[in-house]
């Protein structure tokens, strides 16, 4: 499958209802939630979107089946001097885990902060999904905020070669 930037309202909107599905429905939160401005306007210099689409349905409306977004030079005090980006809204459907996705769909960040001369990415990641996380190279450093008092986070990152 193939790594794309959603460059239209209607593929942002199959992005964002897969955010909705992955990473609020399941545990009773509003869609609300996946609500972001840093979405629009949709072409920004500070944020990156990346998805990967259903192949089966790329003729019709358009099905995301994983999706992320890249907040570029968000550091904070946690990264003096360096430029970094934060990964937020990183999912991939259920039935579709195990299959890669996840894995294309990181690599794909990592490569466009690499050319965007960034140093390291970092982001608070579901604790159930850190073993996925520490496979990719990214590093734990420590427990995180607990959203909404539904699901704890564990603070990631990983320095970019």
């Amino acid at each position: 499958m193939v790594v794309i930037t959603p460059t239209t309202a209607e593929l942002l909107s199959a992005a964002k209802a897969c955010r909705v599905r992955n990473l609020y429905t399941p545990y009773g939160l509003p869609a609300s939630c996946a609500d972001s401005p840093m979405d629009e306007p949709l072409a920004r210099p500070d944020v990156v979107h990346r998805c990967i689409l259903a192949p089966e349905r790329e003729t019709e409306a358009p099905l995301v089946v994983a999706t992320g977004r890249l907040d570029l030079g968000l550091g904070g005090e946690g990264y003096p001097g360096e430029s970094v980006a934060q990964l937020r809204y990183f999912a991939v459907d259920a039935d579709r885990r195990g299959l890669g996705l996840g894995r294309d769909l990181l690599d794909a960040f990592e490569r466009e902060a690499r050319a965007r001369g960034l140093t390291r990415i970092w982001m608070e990641a579901r604790t159930e999904v850190k073993e996925f996380y520490l496979r990719c190279g990214y590093a734990d450093l420590g427990l995180g905020p607990n959203k909404w008092g539904v699901f704890p986070h564990r603070i990631m990152d990983k320095r970019l070669a």
